[in-house]
C-alpha cells in the first residue's frame, strides 16, 4: 500500500508542477496589460477632475494620448531624490492644457 501511495504521490507532482508554472506564467503575462487598462485617461476628465485625482492620490499613471502616458504628482514629496515636481500641462476634456505636476530629474541646468 505505502509502494502504491508513493507512485500516485509521484505522478501526481509530475503533473501539477508544470499545470501550476503555465498558470502562474500566464498570470504574470497578463500584468501589464491589466494595468495599462486601468489608467486614467486625461481627455475622458475635465481639468479639475485630473487635478482632483493626482491630490487624492498622490501619484497617478495617466494616458494623455493614444500611445502617451506620463505619471503626474502632487508634489515633490511623490518623486526621487535626486527630481522636482515640474507644472506640465495636458489635454483634458474642457482644456487643452491643464496644470499638473510631473517628476523632472534634477540637473545642474534645472531649477526647481
Amino acid at each position: 500500500m505505502a509502494r502504491h501511495f508513493r507512485s500516485t504521490s509521484k505522478r501526481f507532482w509530475s503533473r501539477a508542477v508544470p499545470a501550476v508554472t503555465v498558470l502562474v506564467a500566464t498570470a504574470i503575462l497578463t500584468l501589464p496589460a491589466d494595468a495599462q487598462s486601468r489608467r486614467a485617461n486625461s481627455t475622458s476628465l475635465t481639468c479639475a477632475q485630473a487635478q482632483s485625482l493626482i491630490a487624492q492620490r498622490g501619484a497617478v499613471l495617466m494616458n494623455t494620448g493614444p500611445n502617451t502616458f506620463d505619471r503626474y504628482v502632487n508634489d515633490r514629496g511623490s518623486c526621487q531624490v535626486n527630481e522636482y515636481a515640474k507644472t506640465d500641462f495636458i489635454p483634458t476634456k474642457d482644456k487643452k492644457k491643464c496644470a499638473v505636476k510631473r517628476c523632472e530629474s534634477i540637473t545642474p541646468f534645472s531649477v526647481p
